[in-house]
């Protein structure tokens, strides 16, 4: 949040020419409007926005949607120029930097037009809308929300006689079955990266019974000693028993996933189409993340803002 609210002053105070949305179209109900949509991801992203985009048309044939993907490296500092400059994509992706922008006045209450077009918020997970409410005010749509989950290489389970992951698996399970399917000379890991991902973490934090703040977000808990534990099995993972790779045993070129050099990751469920997609040479599955001290997995989601500034908000 730091990082997000010094490039936020940093684009204001700079200023920037880079465009977002297009001239003001109009964007009245029934009326022809131009509406600039900003998304990230990759193939996978674009092939369904295109999607939804195709079914958006049958309903509402009078909105031109101009999809723009914009790559996700650069992708807040593009958001916070255009909005600097006073000219926003009419939408916007947002997901763990929200709050940053809604606290700055950066966005539009959509509250009125969910009220006036009876749109019944109980449809949408209670998280999810909780999630992107600022001062009781909704301010953005969810999309998408998901959970850490476990994916595993059945072939490198079956080489070892390992039982595959169950939903009774805890942490001792899991690292033992790493540390058998590890062997660093052919360049094979247990675990696939573990990194500096908030998610990634605190998937081991709160399972191992620690957390990152208290319950009432008013003192800094992650120097307990339950999440000192965490952390320290992250750490052993990669510097001491190695069952995950550093970063100078990681093949360049290749994913160590798809191409079967992994026993297990645990990531989003963006990994399922991706392994759908790309994995040919093995079996796999997923399994719930193991348990430690409690079941605990981080809930995280994206949705879809309309920025303040916004010409079409009708439209959009």
């Amino acid at each position: 949040m730091l990082l997000v609210t010094a490039m936020m002053f940093s684009a204001g105070c700079g200023g920037s020419a880079d465009t977002g949305g297009g001239a003001d179209s109009g964007g009245e109900p029934g009326k022809a409007a131009e509406v600039s949509f900003s998304y990230w991801g990759g193939d996978f992203d674009k092939a369904r926005m295109e999607k939804i985009y195709e079914e958006f048309k049958k309903v509402h044939p009078e909105i031109k949607v101009n999809l723009i993907q914009i790559p996700s490296d650069g992708y807040e500092q593009k958001q916070l120029a255009t909005m600097a400059a006073g000219n926003p994509y009419d939408v916007v992706q947002l997901a763990e930097s929200f709050y940053s922008y809604a606290s700055k006045g950066t966005l539009e209450d959509l509250t009125p037009y969910l009220e006036r077009d009876g749109i019944d918020t109980s449809d949408y997970y209670d998280a999810a809308i909780r999630a992107y409410s600022y001062q009781d005010k909704v301010m953005a749509m969810p999309m998408r929300m998901g959970t850490m989950i476990l994916l595993y290489n059945k072939n490198l389970f079956d080489q070892h006689g390992l039982q595959y992951p169950s939903d009774e698996w805890t942490w001792d399970d899991f690292y033992a079955a790493a540390k058998t399917i590890t062997d660093p000379k052919n360049s094979i890991f247990g675990l696939g990266g573990v990194g500096s991902w908030w998610a990634s973490y605190q998937t081991w934090v709160y399972s191992y019974g620690g957390s990152l703040l208290s319950e009432d977000r008013t003192q800094f808990t992650l120097d307990s000693p339950e999440a000192k534990k965490a952390i320290q099995t992250i750490q052993d993972m990669i510097w001491k028993d190695n069952i995950a790779p550093q970063a100078s045993q990681l093949l360049q070129g290749v994913d160590m996933w798809t191409s079967g050099k992994v026993g297990m990751i645990i990531d989003g469920p963006w990994h399922i189409l991706s392994s759908q997609a790309n994995i040919k040479d093995f079996d796999w599955d997923i399994a719930p993340v193991p348990k430690g001290a409690k079941e605990a997995s981080p809930l995280f989601s994206n949705a879809f803002a309309i920025p303040k500034l916004s010409k079409n908000k009708e439209a959009a």
